[in-house]
């Protein structure tokens, strides 16, 4: 999908549950921009401010090839305290619905 925004900034996005580049970085989020680019699996950001290119990467262990199970938890647990105890949900009605627009449009 090739979403063009009224700034002219222009978006590709791809994505599907499973791809066969999962296990690189090519199944992770990367966003490119004039002047640097950045992306999870595994975490960077390149960048070119001010004329001086720089690379960040946040410190910590490697992370795996690819997202095991265990990482789904917090979203298992966050449903959960939304069902039991009426917490506010991160993604609301309206929140799916103008996903559902945008890819009823693609």
């Amino acid at each position: 999908m090739l979403i063009e925004y009224d700034n002219g900034m222009t978006a590709e996005v791809e994505a599907a549950w499973h791809h066969v580049y999962s296990d690189s970085p090519h199944g992770a989020l990367e966003v490119f921009g004039i002047a640097g680019y950045a992306r999870t699996f595994p975490a960077e950001v390149r960048h070119s401010l001010g004329g001086v290119p720089g690379v960040y990467r946040p410190a910590g262990p490697a992370p795996a090839s690819h997202i095991s199970a265990p990482i789904y938890a917090s979203q298992i647990d966050r449903f959960v305290d939304c069902v039991v105890q009426d917490a506010p949900s991160a993604c609301d009605a309206l929140t799916g619905l103008i996903g559902m627009r945008v890819l009823e449009a693609a």
